[in-house]
């Protein structure tokens, strides 16, 4: 269940109960067995209403990591500004940012393997006396 983590509060506020059970027909997993429930806020009751959806909102696997090494990197910063002022037509707005995040995602993993040759260099630098 999404949403709300508990959706009932007592009156005094001091008991959180976690309600996460509809009732449905006999047949209503086998035609959609990734239906889910959604917990909005509780905005007039004491119960947060539920939501039974039965279309698969799954975008799949994460676009975007983000790891505190990166941070380090020599020109990190113009490389997230390039990839987020890069161009995507599209007339929805989590595909153009899915997209951004991908430029960015691609041009840190170009970055960090220069990177790794360039300090491969340095470490095998022949010694010579």
């Amino acid at each position: 269940m999404g949403g709300m983590k508990y959706t009932f509060l007592s009156g005094d506020g001091t008991n959180l109960s976690k309600l996460d059970r509809v009732l449905v027909c006999e047949n209503f997993m086998n035609k959609w067995p990734n239906a889910s429930l959604l917990a909005l806020g509780r905005n007039i009751s004491d119960h947060s209403p539920l939501i039974l959806t039965t279309i698969n909102n799954s975008f799949g696997p994460s676009p975007f990591r983000m790891f505190n090494s990166w941070f380090d990197l020599e020109g990190f910063d113009e490389t997230v500004r390039k990839g987020l002022d890069s161009i995507c037509e599209s007339r929805f707005m989590d595909e153009v940012l899915a997209t951004k995040f991908k430029v960015v995602k691609e041009e840190l993993k170009n970055g960090v393997k220069i990177k790794k040759r360039k300090r491969r260099k340095i470490c095998w630098k022949p010694i010579i006396s």
